[in-house]
């Protein structure tokens, strides 16, 4: 449901990352990655990312996502960290959302503030990795 306009959050640049960050830029929605790696952010931006952050220079990286949008946060989180990214991801959202959760690099389980989670109204939707056919379609 991604549509122009949209702020997306991409977590780092990993394969799924950089599909997502390809997708919602041609769907002309505004794409805020965040990485470790200058030289992978600018890639990043070659790739239709409109702003960046490097969390090692930012760890509070939801804060700068909170900066970058003018304190309205993002519509969409494609999150692929996982633990404690969870609860960033949550505090980087707008009002009645989604964080779309297609993996956990850094671990399978998560600490939830549910006040922040209840707040946002945000919906959390795990999202499973489908076939070439589906792909196509």
């Amino acid at each position: 449901n991604i549509k122009a306009g949209d702020k997306v959050l991409v977590q780092g640049t990993g394969g799924v990352s950089i599909f997502a960050i390809q997708i919602a830029s041609a769907l002309g929605a505004e794409v805020i990655v965040t990485s470790s790696s200058d030289e992978k952010l600018e890639k990043a931006k070659e790739l239709g990312a409109s702003k960046v952050i490097n969390y090692k220079t930012h760890p509070d990286w939801e804060k700068e996502v909170q900066k970058l949008t003018n304190g309205k946060g993002v519509e969409h989180i494609v999150e692929v960290v996982g633990g404690s990214s969870i609860a960033k991801s949550i505090e980087a959202l707008a009002f009645q959302v989604h964080i779309y959760v297609v993996g956990f690099l850094e671990n399978m389980e998560a600490e939830v503030n549910l006040f922040s989670l209840l707040a946002k109204q945000a919906r959390i939707q795990g999202i499973n990795v489908g076939h070439h056919r589906a792909f196509e379609d």
